[in-house]
C-alpha cells in the first residue's frame, strides 16, 4: 500500500500512528486483495452505478475528516462516521467481487481510525448502551405527550413480515383471521400507554395472533379462556401468594388485552426474562396503570417508543449487570458468595416489601432529565433519568442481597442430602446393635439388644444437630439481613442439640447404671418396666423428640401431606414457618405426586435397601464384630500409640484403621445397587414397551403389513379419509366348488378374478390401507436415498410402487423387499401341488386347487408378487402388441380366467415352465429398457435409430413360445390362439415399422421404464440382496417399523395439533465445511474429505451416483458440485447445516400429513408456517457478517435452502458523539447499542437476499451469564407456537421421526401437569471409532434405559439438555427454558428441570420418537465434555435448587433424585477417596505397626472396581439386551472390551472425581468448548501429560508408589497371594489413569512419533514462557491458580495431603529398620539425613554455585572445595551401609517428605507471593517429579513401540467399530501412517 503525498502536518507523526497512515494512503489508492464469497451473501441487490456513486460519496466525507484529522479530532469523527454509513449502504448495495472488497477494507480502516482517535483523545472508550434506546423515526418528541402516537405497524404501507403478511389476511386460515380480528387496536393502544419498541409490538402481535389462532383451532369456545388460564397460572399463584387480588380481566377483550401487555413486557424484558417473578410484578403493576389510565378524566397520556425499556427495563438491567459482573481485588470474577445472580434478584418479588416500589423511574409526565442525544448514523436514544418519585421508590433501588449462600464446601451436598446420609448412618447403628449383641445360637430379643436400639435415638438427635450445625455454616453469610431465618435457626438449634444433650445424657447415665451385658435374656416386656421405672426421665424426654420426629416422618411417607401443610395459612402456618423457613418460599410447595406412582417407587426402593442391608449386615458388618472385640481386648500400652494416647485411645485408633474404609464403602455402595436395579428395571420395562420389537430387517419384512395397520390407527388422524384401516379378507376363486361360465365382465367375487381380467380392475381397489403408510414409507426411502444411505438400486428395492393405468388392481404394490423370492417361491409350491394332483382324481384334484389358492391368498407377500407379475407381464404384452392383438389376448385372458374361476388352473398348467416363463419375461424386460430414446429438433422424443427392434421381437417371440409351453395338451384351444399371435398379420411379429411404433409409445409412457424396471426387479432379486446394506438405513428403518407397534396417542388432525417451534443455538461451531477445510491435510497426510470417504466408503458411492459424476476433480471444479459436496460432508460431521436439514423435516411430514387431509397451495403452507417454525440463535452472526466471514455467507446459504428459517442474532452498533467531561471539556463518548434482530431468507428481484424482520433494541450486552441459555433466552422472544423444542447444534432429525410429531404434541394432554416432554435419542457417531463406540454406547444407555426408570417408577426424569419439548407458555412465565447465572448454572440445562420439579411440573418420557446426536469423538474431547460435567453437577451441589429439592422431596424420592444426579457424582468423588483411604489405611497398618488383619480386602476390591467403571458396563448390556438381542449385545460387548472400554471408563470415573472434587474444594469450573470434530491427529507428549498430569497421572503414580512400598515393605503372612487379592483392583485403576491416555492417542507406539514427542516434551520442559501451550512453568502456575485463595476452608484443604504423605514418610523410615516404629525411626533417619544432604549437596554443586557465584571465581572455588571434601568423607560412608533396596525406598520416603513439606508454601498463598527461595525450592521440586513422571511415562512407550505388534494392535482396536463396517485393515492403516 503506497503511502500518502503532499504536506502531512509537521506536529503529526505518520510511524507513530499507523491508522492515520493507512487510511489516508487508502483514500489516494487502493490496492486490492482476494476473497472469496458466494454469491448468496448478498445482503441486497441494486444498481452498480448507484453503489458507486454512494461510494465515491463516502469518500469525499472520508477525505474531509483526513484535513481535520490532526487538529480537530471531534470534527473528524463526524466526517468519519458519515463516511463509514455511506460506505456501508454501498456495501449492502454492491455485488461481489473487486468492488465488494475494496468497499469492505476502506470500511474496516476508517472504523479503525474512529477507535485510535477515541483512545488517543478519552484514554479509553466509553460504552454506554444501557442507558439509550432508539426512538420513534419520525423525529416526534420525546416526552410524554397527548397525542396519540402512529406506529409504524399501521404507518408503512409495505413492511418485512415473519410467517405471515397481515396485509394479504384473505388467504389465511380462518383461525388466523379471526384472532387477528380479536386483537384489532389492542397493540396499538398499549404501544401508545406505555412506549414500547415499534419492532417488538410488531413481533409480539403475530406472536400473540398464531398462539389465539392454534387455540381457537383446539377449542372454538373456550380457547382463549385455556389459553388465558395457562398463560396467567404463575401470575395468579403468585398474586395469591403475596395476598393481592389478580389484575387479569374475565371478559373476552380484557384477556386479549393482558395477554397483549404480559407479551409486550416479556418481549422487551432482555435479560429480565430469567427473572420470572419480576414479570409478574411489572405485568401486574402495569395493567393496575392500565385500568386506572383507562378510567382516568381527561385527556389520556402517551409515552414515546422506548420509553418502556429505558424507564422500565434498563434501570433494572444495569443493576443486575452491576452486580453480576463484581470483581474481587485481583480482577478475577467474585465467588457466589459475594454476588448476587439471577435468583437472588428474582426472590426480592417474592414477598410483599417489591410492591412498595414503581415499576419505573421518574415519571411526573414531563421530560425532565430527557435530554435527545444527537445522532447522524444511528436511530436517536433518550438518556436517563431525573430525580426519584416521592411517594415509592423506584425499583432500580432495590435491596441487593445474597438470598442464598453457594458456598463452596463438601459439606453443602451433605446438608442438602443430609436424610440419605443420616439415615444410612442410623440404620449402620441398627445393624452394629444386631452385630454385637449376637449370640451364639443367633440373634435374640432382649433387653440388652431393645437397650442398646434405644442408643438410635441418641444418634437420631446428634445428626439432626449436626443437620443445624450445617445449615448455620452454609448460610452465616446471609443470617445477619434475614431476620426470621436467624431466628429458625436459633430456634431449631437450639431444641435439637439441647434434646440431644438431654437424650445423651440419660441414656449414658442408664447405661452405667445398667450395663448392656446386664441385660442379657431380660424379656422385653420385664425390660420396658424396667426402664419406664427406673428411668423416666430418659423415656420421657425420647417420647417428646419422638413426637416431632414422627410427624416428620408421616410426611415423609405421604407427601400430599406436606403440601397440604404448606399450602394452608393460620396458626398451623405460621408454627411451620418458623420451624421451617423454606415454607416460606414461593417455590417447592407442589412437588409431591399421587400416592399410586409412590407406591411404585416406594417398592422400587423398599426392595433395593432390604437386598442391600442384608448384604451389608452379612458381608460388611458381621464378619468385624469378631475382630474388634478382639482388639479392643487386646493391650496395646507397649505400642508407639501409648506415648501420644492413653487408655483404650490406642484402641480405638487401631479400630478406627480397621473400620474406616468398610464404613465409607457401607455408605456409598447404594450407588452400585442403584444402578443393578436401574438395569434390570429398564430392560424388563423396555420389554413392556415393545422396543426391539424389531431387531432386524428380516422381522421387518415380515411386520411391515401389521405395521401399516399401527401407522393407520395412531398417526392418521381423524380427517384422513382412509377407506379401511386393513385389508379386508380376501376371497378364493375357486371357493365354489360349481363351475361357472366365463364371465364377459369383471365381478368383486374374487379377488384374484379381478387381478387377472384384461378390463381394469374393477370398482373396488385392492391395498387402500397401505396408500397413506406407503406415501410416507417412500418419502422415507426418498429421504435416505437424498442422504446418500441408499443406491438408486436399494431405493427402487425398498419404495412401494402405485402402477396407474388400465388393468392394474392396487392403489400401491408392496416393495420388491417383500416380494423378493415370493415369486419364484409360489411357482415352486405350484409346482410341487401340480405333481401331487397329476394322478389325483377329479375331485381330489380340485381340494389340491382350492388348497394351492387358499395358500397364496393367505400368503400376502407371495400373492401380491403374482398379482402384480400378472398385472405388469400382462401390461408388457399389451402394450408391445397393441391394439391389433387385442382380440387374441383378451380371449386367452378370458379363457384363463373361467380355469381359475372353476377350479381347473391345475388342468391347463405346465407347472414345471412356468420359471422359464419368468426368465423370458425378465429378459423381454430389460431389452426394452435398453433402447433409447433420441430428442429431434422439434423437441420431440422418439425412438433411437440404433435401437434394433429385432432383437426385441425375438425376446417377445421367446415370450409367447414361453407362454405357450406352460399351457398343458388340454388346453389346445388357448394354445392355439397364442400361437395365433405371432401369426396375426400387420401385428408386431411381421410390421417391423409398428413395431417400432409400439415400442416407442411404451417407452414414451409417464411409468413406461418405473414399470419395466420393477418388473425386472419383481422377478429377478433374491430376498438375500433385498436387504439395504447400510447399518444406518438398518436401524433407521427397523426403529420406526418398531415403533409402531409401542403405546402413543392418535394423531389429531394437523390444524388442531399443538404447534411448536425448535430452537438451536450457536456460537462459532462448524456450520457447514468449506471447500479448504476439507481438502486441508494434517500433519500425517490425511484430510477430512479422505477420512470421510475411507469411513464412509458406500456413502461416497452413492453420493457419486447421485450427482453423476464419475471424476472426482469435477466436485471441485462445478460449484454446484462443490456445493452438494460441502453439503455431503457437513451432513457426516457435526455441523449446524446437519442440524438444520434434519429439524427442517418437520415441516416437511407437517406439509404431508396435510395433503393427506385435503388441504393444497396457499391453505396448506400457512397451515405448515402457523404449526410449527424454526429459528437459529446465531449470537455472532452480526459480527460475522461485518468481517464478511465464511460463516455468515454460509448462514445466508442455510436461509436461501429453507425460506421458512429464521435466523436471530444480536447485532452490536457503536456510534462515537461529544459529550461534556467532568471538567467541562469536551469528550468523544462511544455509544454502543444492542439488537436482538431477526432475518429470513427473501428475494430482491431475481436475486437471493437476506431480509431483515424485526430489530428489537436491547438494554445491553445480553451476556451477563452462561454464554448458551443468554443466546436462547434473546432469540426466544421469535419463537412461536405452544411448545418449544430446544436442539443443539450436534444434533439431528429424521423424516419418519418427524411423522410422530403430532403424537408427541400430544402427551401434553395425556400427562396433565407436563412441562416436558423428554424423548430418546440415537447417537450418531458411534460408528467413526472405538472411543466414540464408547460414548456413544454410555450416552445411548442414559437417554433410553436409564431415563426410562427416571420416568417411570421413580418420577425423577429431570430436563438434561436437547431435544425436549417444553411448553413454551410455562416457560415463557416461569424464568425459562434454562438457567442462566455464570458459574453456578454451569449446567444449564439441568436447572430447568429443577425449577419445573420446584413449580410443580410433570417431565414425562417417551420413546417412540427418537432423535439423532453427535458425541465427542476424541480422548481430550471426551476428557473435557466429562470434566464439564463433573464441574456442572458440583455446582449443583452449592445450587439453592438441588437443596429445595432435597429438603422438598418425600423420602424415597429422594433418594432417587441423589441417586440418578447429584449423588452420582458424590459418590464417585468419595469412592475415589475411599481407595485412596484404604491403601493408606493398609499401607499404615503395615508400615506403621497397627493391627495388619484384613478380612475384608477383597470384598471391597471388588465393590471398588464396580464403582470405578466396571459396573457402567451392566446398563450398557442391558440397554444393549432390549435394543439388539441378548447374543447382539454379549457380542458387541465382548468386542467393546477388547479393544480397551474398561480403561476407558474408569479413566473417566477419574476424570469425574478430580472435577467434582476440585469444583467443589476451588471452583474453576467453566465451559469447555470440545470441538465436536472428527479426531485424525497423534497427540502429543506434552499435549497428553498437559491435559492428565493433575487429574490423572499424579494420582496414579501416588497409586503405584503406594502398591509399590506395601509389596515390598507389607508383611504378608500368607504369601504373595493375599497381596494381590488386597490390591489387584488398585492395579487396574493405576493402569487405566496412566495408560489410557496413550492407548486411546493414534500412533503412541510408533517408534518415529514417539521420538518426536520425547523432544518437543523436554523443550516444553526446559523454555521460559508466558503460555501453557509451550513451557511447563506457565502450565503449572497456570494449575495451582487455586492457591489464590484466603479461604481457610480451601487452606486446609490444600494442608491436608501433608498429613498423609508424613506418616508415609515416617512409616516408610520405619519399616527399613525393621524395629518398634518408636526406635526405627530415629535409627534410620541419620542415614537418610545424610544421603539426602549429599544429594542436596551435589544439586549445589552442579545446578546453584554455578549460577550464584559466576562473578565471584574466589568464593566459588572455594565453597566447591569444602563440598567436595565433605562429599569425599561422606559418600564412603553412606554407601557402607547403602544398599540399592535401601536407596530405592530413600528415594521414595524422599518423596513422601518433599510432597509434604511443598503443602505448607501451598497453603500460605499464591506460589508468585512466596520468597524467592521458597518459590525456587517448591517449583524445582514439582519439576523433579514431572521429569520423573513424565520420563518413565514416555521411556515406557518407546519400549512398547520397540515392537510393531502394539502399533498395530492399537490401530485394530481404536478402529474395530470402522472395520465392522466392512473397511480393510491395511487401508485405514495408510490413513494413520501415511
Amino acid at each position: 500500500m503506497r503511502r500518502m503525498k503532499g504536506g502531512s502536518s509537521a506536529n503529526f507523526d505518520e510511524a507513530r500512528n499507523m491508522s492515520y497512515t493507512n487510511l489516508a494512503a487508502m483514500a489516494e489508492g487502493f490496492e486490492s486483495h482476494s476473497r472469496i464469497l458466494p454469491t448468496t451473501a448478498r445482503a441486497h441487490s441494486s444498481d452498480l452505478q448507484q453503489s458507486e456513486a454512494e461510494y465515491a460519496k463516502a469518500m469525499e466525507y472520508i477525505n474531509s475528516g483526513l484535513k481535520l484529522d490532526q487538529n480537530s479530532p471531534f470534527e473528524a469523527v463526524s466526517y468519519y462516521q458519515k463516511g463509514a454509513d455511506a460506505v456501508s449502504r454501498a456495501l449492502e448495495s454492491a455485488p461481489p467481487g473487486e468492488l465488494s472488497d475494496k468497499m469492505q477494507y476502506t470500511l474496516n480502516m476508517v472504523e479503525g481510525r474512529v477507535r485510535d482517535i477515541t483512545r488517543d483523545v478519552m484514554g479509553r472508550s466509553i460504552t454506554d448502551s444501557q442507558s439509550t434506546v432508539s426512538t420513534p423515526d419520525d423525529g416526534s418528541e420525546v416526552d410524554a405527550t397527548t397525542s396519540r402516537p402512529s406506529p409504524a405497524l399501521t404507518k408503512r404501507a409495505k413492511q418485512a413480515f415473519n410467517l405471515f403478511d397481515t396485509s394479504k389476511p384473505d388467504s389465511f386460515p380462518r383461525e388466523l383471521r379471526v384472532s387477528m380480528r380479536q386483537l384489532q387496536g389492542v397493540f396499538e393502544e398499549l404501544y401508545g400507554h406505555f412506549g414500547f419498541q415499534e419492532e417488538s409490538v410488531r413481533n409480539q402481535q403475530e406472536h400473540l395472533m398464531m398462539l389465539l389462532a392454534n387455540a381457537l383451532a383446539q377449542d372454538e369456545t373456550e380457547g382463549l379462556s385455556k389459553l388465558h388460564r395457562h398463560f396467567f397460572a404463575n401470575y395468579t399463584n403468585w398474586a395469591n401468594n403475596l395476598k393481592v387480588n389478580p389484575q387479569t380481566a374475565a371478559d373476552g377483550a380484557g384477556r386479549v388485552t393482558d395477554l397483549a401487555l404480559f407479551l409486550l413486557i416479556w418481549g422487551e424484558a432482555a435479560n429480565l426474562r430469567h427473572v420470572p417473578e419480576c414479570l409478574c410484578f411489572l405485568f401486574h403493576q402495569m395493567r393496575k396503570d392500565h385500568r386506572e389510565r383507562k378510567r382516568a378524566q381527561g385527556p389520556p397520556v402517551y409515552k414515546p417508543a422506548g420509553w418502556f425499556l429505558s424507564r422500565v427495563i434498563a434501570p433494572l438491567y444495569r443493576v443486575m449487570r452491576v452486580e453480576m459482573n463484581k470483581k474481587t481485588a485481583a480482577g478475577k470474577p467474585a465467588g457466589h458468595t459475594r454476588k448476587c445472580n439471577y435468583d437472588d434478584f428474582n426472590e426480592f418479588f417474592w414477598s410483599n416489601e417489591c410492591l412498595q416500589y414503581t415499576y419505573h423511574v421518574t415519571d411526573d409526565g414531563a421530560a425532565a432529565g430527557m435530554k435527545p442525544l444527537s445522532s447522524s448514523s444511528a436511530a436517536a436514544v433518550l438518556e436517563t433519568f431525573g430525580s426519584y418519585g416521592a411517594e415509592k421508590r423506584e425499583l432500580a433501588a432495590m435491596p441487593v442481597m445474597k438470598r442464598y449462600v453457594e458456598r463452596r464446601s463438601w459439606l453443602a451436598p451433605m446438608r442438602s442430602f443430609w436424610r440419605i446420609h443420616a439415615f444410612l448412618l442410623q440404620m449402620l447403628h441398627v445393624m452394629l446393635c444386631f452385630v454385637f449383641c449376637k449370640e451364639r445360637n443367633g440373634n435374640v430379643v432382649d433387653g440388652r439388644l431393645l437397650q442398646a436400639l434405644l442408643g438410635v435415638s441418641v444418634t437420631h438427635a446428634a445428626l439432626s444437630t449436626v443437620q443445624e450445625l450445617l445449615r448455620v455454616y452454609i448460610l452465616y453469610g446471609m443470617l445477619h439481613t434475614h431476620m426470621f431465618y436467624l431466628v429458625s435457626v436459633v430456634v431449631r438449634l437450639m431444641y435439637k442439640a439441647g434434646m440431644a444433650c438431654a437424650i445423651g445424657y440419660f441414656y449414658l447415665a442408664m447405661v452405667d447404671s445398667d450395663p448392656l451385658y446386664a441385660r442379657v435374656n431380660v424379656p422385653p416386656s420385664l425390660w420396658l418396666k424396667g426402664v419406664w421405672a427406673d428411668h423416666l426421665p430418659l423415656c420421657t424426654v425420647v417420647i417428646a423428640y419422638a413426637v416431632p420426629a414422627t410427624l416428620s416422618a408421616a410426611t415423609q411417607a405421604l407427601p400430599m401431606l406436606s403440601t397440604w401443610v404448606r399450602t394452608r395459612s393460620g396458626p398451623l402456618k405460621l408454627f411451620t414457618d418458623l420451624v421451617e423457613p423454606l415454607n416460606r418460599l414461593y417455590v417447592g410447595k407442589k412437588v409431591h405426586v399421587p400416592c399410586s406412582e409412590k407406591i411404585s417407587y416406594d417398592f422400587f426402593w423398599l426392595s433395593l435397601l432390604i437386598v442391600k442391608f442384608v448384604f451389608s449386615y452379612a458381608f460388611q458388618l458381621e464378619p468385624l464384630g469378631e475382630p474388634t472385640r478382639h482388639i479392643w481386648a487386646k493391650d496395646l500400652s507397649d505400642s508407639y500409640l501409648a506415648l501420644f494416647l492413653s487408655g483404650k485411645w490406642p484402641n480405638v485408633v487401631v479400630l478406627f484403621v480397621r473400620w474406616a474404609p468398610m464404613v465409607l464403602m457401607y455408605l456409598l455402595d447404594v450407588q452400585i445397587y442403584y444402578m443393578l436395579w436401574v438395569a434390570f428395571y429398564g430392560t424388563m420395562m423396555g420389554w413392556s414397551l415393545h422396543i426391539g420389537e424389531v431387531p432386524n430387517f428380516s422381522v421387518l419384512r415380515e411386520r411391515l403389513i401389521t405395521a401399516s395397520e399401527h401407522f393407520n390407527r395412531k398417526l392418521l388422524s381423524a380427517e384422513t379419509p382412509i377407506i379401511c384401516v386393513s385389508e379386508p379378507p380376501h376371497a378364493v376363486p375357486c371357493a365354489a366348488a360349481t363351475p361357472t361360465p366365463a364371465p364377459t365382465a369383471p365381478t368383486k367375487t374374487s379377488e384374484l378374478q379381478e387381478s387377472l381380467l384384461a378390463q381394469a380392475a374393477g370398482p373396488e381397489v385392492r391395498n387402500e390401507s397401505l396408500r397413506y403408510f406407503s406415501d410416507a414409507w417412500n418419502a422415507v426411502i426418498g429421504d435416505l436415498r437424498a442422504a446418500d444411505l441408499l443406491s438408486n438400486h436399494e431405493q427402487h428395492v425398498l419404495k412401494f410402487n402405485s402402477w396407474a393405468g388400465l388393468g392394474f388392481s392396487r392403489c400401491t404394490y408392496l416393495p420388491t423387499f417383500c416380494t423378493a423370492g415370493k415369486l419364484a417361491e409360489a411357482f415352486h409350491f405350484v409346482r410341487s401341488v401340480g405333481e401331487q394332483a397329476r394322478h389325483q382324481a377329479f375331485k381330489k384334484r380340485g381340494a389340491l386347487e382350492r388348497q394351492m389358492q387358499s395358500a397364496i391368498v393367505a400368503n400376502t407377500p407371495m400373492r401380491e408378487a403374482v398379482v402384480e407379475f400378472f398385472e405388469l407381464s400382462r401390461w408388457l404384452l399389451k402394450t408391445l402388441l397393441g391394439v391389433r392383438h387385442d382380440e387374441l389376448l383378451l380371449k386367452i385372458s378370458a379363457e384363463a380366467l373361467r380355469s381359475l374361476s372353476n377350479g381347473k388352473l391345475l388342468d391347463i398348467l405346465v407347472p414345471a415352465n412356468l420359471h422359464k416363463l419368468s426368465s423370458s419375461v425378465t429378459a423381454l424386460a430389460k431389452e426394452v429398457m435398453n433402447a433409447s430414446l433420441e430428442t429431434a429438433a422439434d423437441g420431440k422424443q422418439t425412438l433411437s435409430a440404433e435401437t434394433n427392434v429385432s432383437v426385441v421381437t425375438d425376446k417377445l417371440r421367446a415370450v409367447v413360445d414361453d407362454l405357450k409351453s406352460v399351457l398343458s395338451r388340454t388346453a389346445s384351444q388357448m394354445a392355439s390362439d397364442i400361437e395365433a399371435l405371432k401369426f396375426t398379420m400387420g401385428g408386431f411379429f411381421w410390421d417391423e415399422g409398428y413395431a417400432r411404433e409400439q415400442l416407442e409409445r411404451l417407452l414414451l409412457q409417464t411409468q413406461g421404464r418405473d414399470k419395466l424396471r420393477g418388473l425386472v426387479l419383481l422377478c429377478s432379486t433374491a430376498q438375500l440382496d433385498s436387504q439395504p446394506t447400510h447399518v444406518e438405513v438398518n436401524r433407521r428403518l427397523t426403529w420406526f417399523v418398531g415403533s409402531l407397534f409401542m403405546d402413543m396417542p392418535r394423531a389429531p388432525p394437523v390444524r388442531k395439533a399443538k404447534s411448536w417451534s425448535t430452537l438451536t443455538p450457536f456460537c462459532a461451531e462448524d456450520l457447514l465445511y468449506s471447500a479448504r477445510e476439507l481438502a486441508a491435510k494434517n500433519e500425517d497426510g490425511v484430510s477430512v474429505l479422505y477420512f470421510l470417504k475411507t469411513v464412509h466408503p458406500d456413502e461416497w458411492q452413492n453420493f457419486l451416483q447421485r450427482v453423476n459424476v464419475r471424476d472426482e476433480a469435477k466436485l471441485f471444479q462445478d460449484r454446484d458440485l462443490l456445493v452438494e459436496l460441502r453439503l455431503w460432508a457437513s451432513f457426516r460431521g457435526q455441523t449446524l447445516a446437519r442440524t438444520v436439514d434434519g429439524m427442517m423435516h418437520n415441516e416437511r411430514a407437517l406439509r404431508l400429513q396435510a395433503q393427506w387431509e385435503g388441504l393444497a397451495g396457499d391453505a396448506l403452507e400457512n397451515l405448515v408456517r402457523q404449526k410449527f417454525s424454526y429459528v437459529v440463535s446465531c449470537q455472532l452472526y452480526g459480527a460475522m457478517k461485518r468481517s464478511r466471514e465464511q460463516k455468515a455467507a454460509d448462514t445466508d446459504f442455510l436461509l436461501q435452502r429453507f425460506p421458512n428459517l429464521r435466523v436471530a442474532y444480536v447485532d452490536k452498533t457503536a456510534h462515537i458523539d461529544r459529550a461534556k467531561g467532568l471538567d467541562g471539556s469536551s469528550a468523544l463518548r462511544e455509544q454502543v447499542r444492542y439488537y436482538s434482530v431477526l432475518i429470513k431468507g427473501a428475494f430482491h428481484g431475481a436475486e437471493e437476499a437476506v431480509q431483515q424482520v424485526y430489530r428489537v433494541q436491547l438494554p445491553g450486552d445480553i451476556m451477563l451469564g452462561e454464554g448458551k441459555p443468554e443466546n436462547q433466552n434473546h432469540a426466544m422472544i421469535f419463537t412461536r407456537g405452544e411448545a418449544l423444542q430446544t436442539v443443539d447444534m450436534n444434533q439431528c432429525g429424521y423424516l419418519e421421526e418427524a411423522l410422530k410429531f403430532r403424537n408427541l404434541m400430544q402427551e401434553f394432554s395425556q400427562h396433565p401437569g407436563s412441562t416436558i416432554i423428554g424423548f430418546r435419542e440415537h447417537i450418531f457417531t458411534g460408528q467413526l471409532s472405538s472411543l466414540a463406540s464408547y460414548m456413544a454406547l454410555q450416552e445411548g444407555c442414559f437417554v433410553t434405559l436409564t431415563q426410562r426408570v427416571l420416568w417411570d417408577p421413580l418420577r425423577v426424569r429431570l430436563h438434561y439438555g436437547h431435544p425436549d419439548v417444553f411448553d413454551k407458555l410455562f416457560c415463557l412465565t416461569n424464568g425459562g427454558i434454562s438457567k442462566a447465572s455464570r458459574g453456578i448454572n454451569l449446567s444449564e440445562d439441568v436447572y430447568a428441570g429443577f425449577n419445573h420439579v420446584l413449580r410443580g411440573g410433570i417431565i414425562p418420557y417417551i420413546e417412540y420418537v427418537q432423535v439423532g446426536k453427535g458425541r465427542d469423538v476424541g480422548m481430550q474431547q471426551v476428557y473435557k465434555f466429562e470434566a464439564k460435567l463433573a464441574s456442572g453437577n458440583a455446582e449443583q451441589c452449592l445450587s439453592r435448587d438441588v437443596y429445595r429439592i432435597g429438603q422438598r422431596l418425600d423420602f424415597t424420592r429422594l433418594f432417587s433424585f441423589y441417586y440418578s444426579g447429584p449423588g452420582f457424582y458424590f459418590n464417585n468423588a468419595a469412592t475415589v477417596f475411599a481407595m485412596f483411604l484404604f491403601l493408606y489405611v493398609t499401607l499404615f497398618m503395615h508400615i506403621l505397626q497397627l493391627d495388619s488383619h484384613l478380612a475384608v480386602a477383597d470384598l471391597l476390591n471388588a465393590q471398588w472396581t464396580l464403582q470405578l467403571g466396571l459396573l457402567l458396563t451392566v446398563p450398557i448390556l442391558c440397554f444393549m439386551a432390549v435394543e439388539y438381542g441378548l447374543y447382539s449385545a454379549l457380542k458387541q460387548m465382548v468386542q467393546i472390551n477388547l479393544s480397551g472400554s474398561l480403561l476407558f471408563f474408569m479413566f473417566h470415573m477419574g476424570t469425574k472425581a478430580y472435577y467434582f472434587d476440585s469444583t467443589l474444594k476451588y471452583g474453576g469450573a467453566k465451559y469447555r468448548p470440545t470441538g465436536r470434530g472428527f479426531v485424525m491427529r497423534h497427540e502429543e507428549f506434552a499435549e497428553l501429560f498437559r491435559f492428565y498430569a493433575s487429574s490423572h497421572l499424579h494420582n496414579g503414580f501416588e497409586l503405584l508408589w503406594g502398591l509399590i512400598v506395601l509389596n515390598t515393605l507389607g508383611q504378608w503372612e500368607h504369601g504373595i497371594a493375599s497381596y494381590w487379592r488386597t490390591t489387584w483392583s488398585i492395579w487396574a485403576v493405576m493402569a487405566s489413569w496412566l495408560f489410557a491416555p496413550f492407548w486411546f492417542n493414534p500412533l503412541a507406539f510408533d517408534q518415529k512419533k514417539m521420538a518426536e514427542d520425547m523432544h518437543s516434551w523436554w523443550r516444553w520442559m526446559e523454555r521460559k514462557d508466558s503460555t501453557a501451550l509451550s513451557s511447563w512453568e506457565s502450565w503449572w502456575l497456570e494449575e495451582h491458580s487455586y492457591l489464590q485463595t484466603s479461604a481457610w476452608p480451601k487452606k486446609l484443604f490444600i494442608l491436608l495431603p501433608a498429613v498423609r504423605y508424613a506418616l508415609a514418610f515416617v512409616g516408610v523410615l520405619s519399616a527399613l529398620s525393621k524395629e518398634k516404629l518408636q526406635v526405627g525411626f530415629l535409627e534410620e533417619l541419620p542415614h537418610f539425613g545424610l544421603l539426602l544432604a549429599i544429594l542436596l549437596a551435589i544439586t549445589t554443586l552442579v545446578m546453584v554455585l554455578p549460577r550464584t557465584l559466576r562473578d565471584r571465581p574466589v568464593a566459588l572455588r572455594s565453597i566447591s572445595t569444602l563440598i567436595i571434601t565433605l562429599l569425599l568423607v561422606g559418600v564412603p560412608a553412606t554407601l557402607a551401609r547403602l544398599t540399592l533396596f535401601h536407596a530405592f525406598h530413600y528415594a521414595i520416603a524422599a518423596g513422601y517428605l518433599f510432597a509434604a513439606l511443598i503443602r505448607v508454601p501451598f497453603a500460605c498463598g499464591p506460589v508468585e507471593e512466596l520468597p524467592e527461595i521458597v518459590r525456587a525450592f517448591v517449583m524445582l521440586t514439582c519439576k523433579a517429579y514431572d521429569y520423573l513422571t513424565g520420563g518413565l511415562l514416555i521411556g515406557l512407550s518407546l519400549a512398547l513401540s520397540a515392537t510393531q505388534f502394539m502399533k498395530h494392535a492399537q490401530n485394530r482396536a481404536l478402529l474395530s467399530d470402522t472395520f465392522n463396517q466392512g473397511v480393510e485393515y491395511n487401508r485405514l492403516s495408510r490413513l494413520l501412517i501415511s
